[in-house]
This record gives C-alpha cells, structure tokens and sequence, in this order.
C-alpha cells in the first residue's frame, strides 16, 4: 500500500531493519531459562519476521531498503524538521512518549538543530515543546499501546505561511484484520 502512494519520505524503523537485515535480537539463554514463557514469544516473533520476509518479492525488499533512518529538511515556513524511528541516536530503545522527561528526551537527540522533531517507535501519542522544538508522535498505525481500534496518523500541511499537522484516526474493524491475518498464515 506505501509504494503505492509514493511517499516523498520513508523512515526506516526497527521492523524493517529486522527483516532487511536478519537483526532480530533475543535475550540471553539464562533469561529464558528463568522466563520459559519468552521462549514461545521469541519463536512467534521469529516465525512473524520470517512470514513477512517471505511475502516480499525482491522489489518490495530493494524498495524498503532505499528508506532512510533519518530524514532531515526544511518546511515553506522555514521550520527544520528532523523524523526519525525512535531518537536520533537508534531506531528501537527510548523514544518520543509523554512520560520521558525533557532532559531524558533531549539526551535522544544530541546536537538537535530541527524545530520540529517526528518520532513514532513507542506508539503513544505526544505533543509537546521543550526549549523551541516541537516533539511529536502521532501514536500508531498497528500494534497500540491504548486503543486497537483506531490507526492514528498526522498529516502534515506545508505551507508558506506556515505549517500545521493535523491528527487523524481511521477505526479498524478488528474482526476483519483478525480473520484476515489467521487467512494468511502469519
């Protein structure tokens, strides 16, 4: 569906890097031991990595690996911009979420020249400012924190005369992306 619509901007995330690149990390040996139920977390995991490996063609994989994992430019208005996946250090860990404070949000971004920073990762939604930039994010299109039933997404309005993100939610129909999903095998 994003290829698509052609995105100008395509930010590379933690899953994609995990199936780009086979980097799917799991704890150590003696933490599952003390966890066993880890085990079988770890092995759906590692069965969901392989199914949507093997449901893109090589096209889909070459377009994939052409997203950047930082996207840095400039608004109409002249606002600096800088989306990332999670911080502007990793695409996973820490990220953007309203209960990080501004020193340990701020500590994400080192030597910060943008604005206006967008930053998904940690699927709750923020919006706030710290020292004149701007941190956001938009929550999620999958894997909620809150509430399953609604992808949330901002549209960004570039303008001249100034820019405006507008905060959108579509509701899923749950039952559907359920069957769905157990229909393809994942």
């Amino acid at each position: 569906r994003l290829r698509s619509l052609d995105p100008e901007v395509r930010v590379l995330g933690n899953t994609e890097r995990y199936v780009l690149r086979d980097e799917l990390s799991f704890p150590p040996a003696d933490e599952l031991e003390l966890t066993p139920k880890l085990v079988d977390r770890m092995v759906e995991t590692a069965a969901s990595f392989a199914w949507t490996k093997g449901s893109l063609d090589a096209d889909a994989m070459a377009w994939l690996a052409e997203s950047t994992a930082r996207h840095e430019g400039t608004l109409a208005d002249g606002t600096r911009v800088l989306a990332v996946h999670a911080s502007a250090i990793r695409d996973d860990g820490p990220g953007v979420s309203p209960d990080r404070s501004d020193a340990e949000l701020l500590a994400l971004f080192p030597d910060l020249d943008a604005d206006l920073v967008l930053a998904g990762h940690t699927h709750h939604v923020t919006d706030r400012v710290i020292g004149g930039t701007r941190f956001v994010n938009p929550c999620s299109i999958s894997n909620h924190v809150t509430d399953p039933r609604y992808a949330a997404y901002p549209v960004l309005h570039d303008r001249a005369t100034g820019h405006e993100l507008d905060f959108r939610s579509v509701e899923h129909d749950i039952d559907r992306m359920i069957g769905a999903l157990r229909a393809s095998a994942l």
